[in-house]
């Protein structure tokens, strides 16, 4: 028969190795660190602190427009200012709930700052109510703020809500108040914002609460009145000593 091919059998093929090459360095791409929005930071959000300043300072000259031309009397006055605040202050719920945080936080802001307000004409323009009535007045109302801060951290809150406070005083007052009323409520709101920035980690409120303190402080000096020298003196020490605690 026809010859058989002799099959010769081939050697396996082996894989060949690349001969080493020096170690190529791989760089790994950095992050992009993100970019501020200067647009929606100057454009929305400062259109809403911006919004949020003209109510209060709308809110102001409507009390003492309707004090100039005699609109109200001195509860319907009260009143609305409780009533106008209120309503911010819910109104602010229902935006949040909706994804607009910045407009929420200047109405809850905002809000607090009317109640201020109120309550500081009730008991000291038109003595409707006596001082413990308005101080715990004020309190529930820094409460509220210190609730809503915390837990939505909305530093815009605290901000009108607690430092909006300190003008409150220098807005209505047509008299200088006395040394317990004026510096029992600034201990109020130093209280506040001390709590809150602690809570929080943002140290500039205590910051805000000294320079706010300090000024209140100096006015009442220059116009308080003789007769309480004393207590507006101790009352200096015992803030000197309260944030020489927090700063220390």
């Amino acid at each position: 028969g026809p010859a058989e091919e002799e099959v010769v059998p081939q050697p396996a093929a082996t894989e060949e190795t690349p001969p080493p090459t020096k170690a190529t360095k791989t760089t790994k791409s950095k992050p992009a660190r993100p970019r501020i929005e200067w647009e929606k930071l100057l454009g929305v959000r400062g259109a809403a602190i911006l919004g949020g300043l003209a109510l209060v300072i709308a809110t102001a000259f409507f009390f003492q427009h309707a004090i100039a031309e005699g609109w109200f009397d001195e509860r319907a006055r009260v009143w609305t200012g409780a009533i106008v605040g209120s309503l911010l202050m819910l109104l602010q719920g229902g935006l949040r709930q909706k994804g607009y945080r910045i407009v929420s936080d200047v109405l809850a802001g905002s809000g607090a700052v009317v109640h201020y307000a109120a309550a500081w004409a009730a008991f000291r323009l038109y003595h409707l109510i006596p001082f413990p009535v308005g101080f715990a007045w004020m309190a529930v109302v820094t409460a509220i703020c210190c609730a809503l801060a915390v837990r939505h951290s909305a530093q815009l809150i605290a901000i009108f809500g607690l430092v909006g406070g300190f003008a409150t005083p220098l807005l209505l007052a047509t008299t200088t108040p006395s040394a317990i009323s004026l510096f029992g409520y600034i201990l109020l709101l130093d209280v506040a914002l001390l709590a809150i920035g602690r809570r929080q980690d943002w140290p500039w409120l205590g910051l805000l609460g000294l320079f706010g303190t300090t000024g209140s402080q100096l006015l009442w000096l220059v116009t308080g009145r003789e007769e309480e020298a004393v207590a507006g003196l101790l009352a200096c020490g015992i803030f000197g000593l309260l944030f020489s605690q927090v700063f220390t």
